[in-house]
């Protein structure tokens, strides 16, 4: 299985077909159609807590990875599907939950390439 991460404003989505598009961010853009894994995105009370500064990147990562290992991947296999492109609203950055989820991902042996 390979699947794909990015942001909803990459211009190479286009190259896709929009039933293979994944939101698993919070909210979806409006131009956006797509399916929505909402348990693979962030906790709300989290995203709060690191825009408004109560907690710092390691403290996101602990929560959102704390997340992942409470669904499991044995929950968590069936929500990815092999070719399709798992998106939030964070652009080039280094900072984001797509790539934590990337590397819990790849700790099972699956391949995530970050378009």
């Amino acid at each position: 299985m390979k699947i794909y991460t990015s942001y909803y404003a990459n211009r190479t989505l286009r190259n896709f077909s929009p039933d293979a598009l994944r939101s698993i961010s919070v909210g979806l853009p409006k131009e956006m159609t797509c399916t929505q894994v909402k348990a693979l995105a962030p906790d709300w009370n989290t995203v709060q807590a690191y825009k408004d500064g109560s907690i710092d990147w390691a403290g996101y990562t602990e929560q959102y990875m704390a997340k992942l290992d409470r669904l499991g991947i044995a929950k968590i296999m069936p929500m990815l599907e092999d070719g399709s492109v798992y998106l939030c609203y964070e652009g080039k950055v280094k900072n984001c939950h797509r790539h934590l989820l990337a590397d819990w991902l790849r700790g099972y042996d699956i391949k995530v390439e970050e378009l």
